[in-house]
């Protein structure tokens, strides 16, 4: 809800988009994205789910552009908050908090879509002694909840839903804050970044791509496959493979030749977790697979 006074202008039924008064344009490796709202508040609110690592700058030629427009007073069925992404509506509510977490979510995504320095690929990732593990897959497929126990087993936090590559191949953090997803209707509840443990702070080398698949009540079943394997799961999960599919195998192809790619069935996300922290130490110390109960 919003009770401010600066505001130019509040969404209409008819269409009628509102002006836009208050705007910054934020730059996160290369990608350019406008923020703007009809006040203030509402930027100033917006400004807090920021991707990590964003900077402001002035930027003629934003990639995309995001508007924040919150209705006067207490909204209601016929004067609701709407949120646009390039003159288009995308969601609309009574309760500003939607919005925000669309908002989260979408600038996350033109970031992934529109970066420059580096490659963006859906995966969880975490360090252990000095090297990254990547668990690629695409949103609700269990990679936060593994991520979790992996920092529960003493990893070091990176990211929940990104794995951001270099062009030589090093993984960088991006540790915006743990969420997991609840069981009840879908809904996010964010980990305290208290309870996350340590975070990562420089570009690790990749050596295991990890390609699980949930299945309740089942152990550890996972089996080594090739580069060219660990290749297409790295290619399916990637933001702009198609856009840019040059730009995306420069960069992904020292990582799937250089690490070791790991695919199966997992159950419960803590023994996982354990099972492939043993199998790096043991393939570190004499290259052989643990043996999964």
């Amino acid at each position: 809800m919003a009770e401010s006074t600066d505001i130019a202008a509040t969404p209409t039924r008819d269409g009628t988009q509102p002006e836009f008064r208050h705007a910054v344009t934020f730059v996160n490796h290369g990608a350019r994205v406008r923020l703007e709202a009809n006040c203030s508040r509402a930027l100033e609110r917006a400004t807090r789910v920021l991707p990590i690592g964003s900077r402001i700058e002035s930027s003629p030629s934003p990639d995309a552009v995001f508007s924040l427009s919150v209705a006067a007073g207490v909204a209601t069925a016929e004067t609701l908050h709407h949120l646009y992404q390039d003159s288009a509506i995308v969601q609309s509510s009574p309760d500003l908090e939607p919005l925000l977490q669309r908002l989260e979510s979408d600038l996350h995504f033109a970031v992934a879509s529109n970066a420059r320095s580096s490659l963006f690929v859906h995966a969880g990732v975490v360090g252990w002694h000095g090297h990254a593990i990547l668990l690629p897959g695409p949103s609700m497929s269990g990679k936060s909840s593994l991520v979790a126990a992996l920092l529960r087993a003493g990893a070091d936090y990176y990211s929940d839903e990104y794995a951001i590559i270099d062009g030589q191949g090093y993984v960088h953090p991006y540790a915006r804050p743990l969420r997991l997803r609840l069981p009840e209707g879908g809904r996010e509840a964010a980990g305290p970044q208290s309870d996350i443990g340590p975070v990562g702070g420089r570009p690790l080398p990749a050596s295991l791509i990890v390609s699980t698949h949930y299945s309740p009540g089942a152990h550890v079943e996972l089996a080594e496959r090739g580069p060219s394997r660990g290749l297409m799961i790295l290619i399916a999960n990637t933001v702009v493979i198609r856009e840019r599919p040059r730009f995306a195998l420069d960069h992904l192809m020292p990582i799937a030749h250089g690490a070791t790619t790991l695919e199966g069935v997992r159950g419960d996300a803590d023994e996982a977790a354990a099972w492939l922290l043993r199998y790096r130490d043991l393939e570190s110390e004499h290259g052989r697979l643990p043996t999964a109960r």
